[in-house]
């Protein structure tokens, strides 16, 4: 093969032919890609037209049938149960979930429908009562846009517009006069409230020495010996100069015994008035006793600060106390604390006892009369999940 030489000095004329040729395949292909460019940005913006055009076609026929779809699903609801299936079908087309109610309520329901069939909503109206914000006119609201409707002018006060039998100006026609015996009545129970609220807390302080008396009995023994005429006296005096225990069993009983000698009216019904008169925890007493007679005594206590609280919230509701002594009397007579049937000085409790609220409420007593049981195994079959 013959060897290729050039003198020094002198150009290769291959390699420059070779380079141009690049130069110029370089050139080429910039003027193709500015070409290029230049009919994207021309195009670009035509085809983003039509393809927005080709996706609001597409996109209405979608809508036409969720819509379609929503009326079908809201027309066949009867229930939560059909209401939740057709909303995760909805859902799974494409609605979105924030526009559709989780729960089924028939008139949403209908006012769903009524929009879907360009219908005007099914107006829905309660009674006439009293409009808010406008004092002496009256009207039925509606339940569906909550706009008022038959709106009439009325001379009848707000007030005066369900009477209390028990109020004292039940027979009032004057609102001025009404509001002036409303303020005087409710500053006399105001009164008597506050006097509860001592009461109360006096009994919380009282609850605490019962507690303490029968958590020092169960450690110190207590009996009949310390009744015993001369000797108790003497056996008594004697344990509390050694036992620092026994002496404080003994000042809570002496503490204890001026009230119980009260009966503690209010506090329970009468017949466990009778009992607490004759009755409170002693160091003469065996400890099972004690512990009865403390839990009957905390218990009546207890419907002391009940009573407050009672008290409270029936002023509050009618703005007097006419009938709240007869009414909290009837609860503690029909929920003594001891029980009666158990015989003469006996200090058992009464296990069907209810609290105010159970008693007033009447279901536990309805229940257990219709299965024949006790208030406490009805208690055990509810606490059972029965």
């Amino acid at each position: 093969m013959p060897i290729k030489t050039f003198a020094i000095g002198q150009p290769d004329m291959a390699g420059a032919i070779a380079q141009g040729n690049r130069n110029a395949l370089a050139e080429a292909q910039m003027a193709s890609t500015a070409q290029q460019m230049q009919h994207r940005n021309v195009m670009a913006p035509i085809e983003q037209q039509q393809a927005q055009a080709n996706l609001s076609a597409t996109q209405l026929k979608s809508d036409a049938d969720r819509q379609a779809l929503l009326g079908k699903v809201v027309a066949s609801a009867t229930d939560q149960a059909s209401w939740a299936a057709g909303r995760n079908t909805l859902i799974n087309h494409g609605m979105p979930k924030e526009s559709l109610p989780e729960g089924f309520d028939p008139k949403i329901q209908r006012a769903i429908l009524d929009n879907l069939t360009g219908k005007a909503p099914t107006e829905q109206y309660g009674e006439i009562q009293p409009i808010k914000g406008m004092p002496g006119y009256s009207g039925q609201r509606s339940e569906t846009t909550g706009k008022y409707a038959n709106i009439e002018e009325t001379s009848i006060p707000q007030q005066a517009a369900k009477i209390d039998p028990l109020a004292p100006w039940k027979d009032v026609k004057d609102p001025k006069k009404i509001d002036e015996a409303r303020m005087r009545f409710g500053a006399m129970a105001d009164k008597k409230a506050a006097k509860m609220t001592e009461e109360a807390d006096q009994s919380a302080a009282t609850i605490n020495d019962l507690n303490r008396f029968i958590h020092l009995n169960a450690t110190n023994r207590t009996g009949p010996e310390y009744n015993i005429f001369g000797v108790g006296t003497v056996l008594g005096g004697a344990r509390g100069i050694v036992d620092p225990e026994f002496q404080e069993m003994k000042s809570i009983m002496d503490k204890l015994t001026p009230a119980m000698r009260q009966g503690m009216p209010g506090a329970a019904s009468d017949r466990d008035v009778a009992m607490f008169r004759g009755a409170t925890v002693g160091v003469g007493k065996q400890r099972e006793a004690n512990e009865n007679i403390a839990t009957g005594l905390i218990a009546a206590r207890q419907n002391k600060i009940d009573k407050a609280g009672f008290y409270s919230n029936y002023v509050a509701e009618r703005g007097h106390d006419r009938g709240s002594e007869k009414e909290w009397k009837e609860y503690l007579n029909a929920n003594p604390i001891f029980d009666h049937k158990a015989g003469k000085g006996s200090y058992a409790l009464n296990q069907d006892r209810m609290s105010y609220d159970e008693w007033k409420d009447g279901s536990l007593a309805f229940t257990a009369e219709k299965h024949g049981l006790t208030i406490q195994q009805v208690r055990e079959k509810l606490a059972g999940g029965q």
